[in-house]
C-alpha cells in the first residue's frame, strides 16, 4: 500500500524530526557544560540550553539565506 501523506505533511514530519535531533544534541551540549562547570542549578542549565538553542537558530537562519 502506498503512502498517502501529502508533501506538506512530510515536510512537517521532517521538520519535527530535525527539531527533535537538534534538541537531543543541545541536551548533550548542556550535559557537557554541566560536567565541566560542576553541579549547577537546574535554572542555570535551562538558561544555558536556551542560549545554545538561540545561537544554533541564528546560525541556521544565516546559513539558510
Amino acid at each position: 500500500m502506498e503512502s498517502t501523506k501529502e508533501p506538506a505533511q512530510e515536510t512537517t514530519t521532517q521538520t519535527l524530526l530535525t527539531h527533535a535531533t537538534l534538541i537531543g544534541r543541545l541536551d548533550g551540549v548542556v550535559e557537557q557544560i554541566d560536567k565541566r562547570l560542576g553541579n549547577i542549578e537546574k535554572t542555570q542549565r535551562w538558561v544555558i540550553g536556551l542560549l545554545v538553542a538561540l545561537c544554533v537558530g541564528m546560525l541556521k537562519l544565516l546559513l539558510d539565506n
